[in-house]
């Protein structure tokens, strides 16, 4: 199972280099208008992606945005 990314003042002084483009997807994401963003730290389950954002939202044209 992925682990949830923790927000950054959560973390310790070793950030992840992944992290900061973690959070600049999931504020454009919350720009957007996208609602239930959860970003999972997927280091060490896949090689193709360090981080997997996903969120919601409540029509088409939010979606295609």
């Amino acid at each position: 199972m992925a682990r949830l990314v923790k927000a950054a003042e959560q973390l310790t002084d070793t950030q992840p280099d992944f992290l900061p483009q973690t959070h600049r997807i999931a504020a454009i994401a919350a720009d957007h208008k996208a609602s239930d963003i959860r970003a999972y730290d997927l280091r060490g389950l896949t090689l193709i992606a360090d981080s997997f954002v996903i969120c919601s939202t409540s029509s088409a044209p939010q979606l295609r945005a």
